[in-house]
């Protein structure tokens, strides 16, 4: 079985470690590669966007919880440099609190889109339901 992942070594790794076959594809592809059968699945991502760009392609998830997801701001380095001190700081501090918002929201966010998944017909395998708790610490 082939799975999308992101380049990134842990990510490949932790596939091959399953027993499959790990395929690195631009996330913007993936919906795509997952419908055409390029790849059978992915890893990665929460029910937000499995609701917004997977929903009609795949059927079926394992909740795991065991990745984390990265958010960034990113910045081509000489436009960074160009700005002033104070913009810098405005932009910083911004970023931060939209993440730690969103931080604040996204357990209730993703059971909240699991559960539009279901009513639309999904399965889910929650594997973090039985996860040793001696390991979760």
């Amino acid at each position: 079985m082939k799975l999308r992942v992101y380049p990134i070594a842990i990510a490949q790794c932790y596939v091959n470690k399953m027993g499959f076959t790990a395929v690195t594809i631009p996330w913007a592809e993936a919906p795509t590669a997952v419908a055409t059968g390029v790849v059978d699945g992915w890893i990665g991502s929460g029910a937000v966007y499995w609701w917004d760009l997977f929903r009609d392609v795949a059927r079926a998830a394992t909740l795991t919880y065991e990745l984390n997801e990265g958010w960034h701001v990113l910045f081509n380095l000489d436009k960074w440099n160009s700005l002033p001190a104070e913009y810098q700081t405005i932009i910083q501090e911004e970023a931060t609190k939209i993440i730690d918002k969103h931080l604040d929201q996204v357990e209730e966010e993703e059971f909240y889109y699991q559960q539009e998944l279901l009513d639309y017909g999904w399965e889910f395998a929650d594997m973090a339901k039985d996860y040793p708790e001696e390991l979760a610490e």
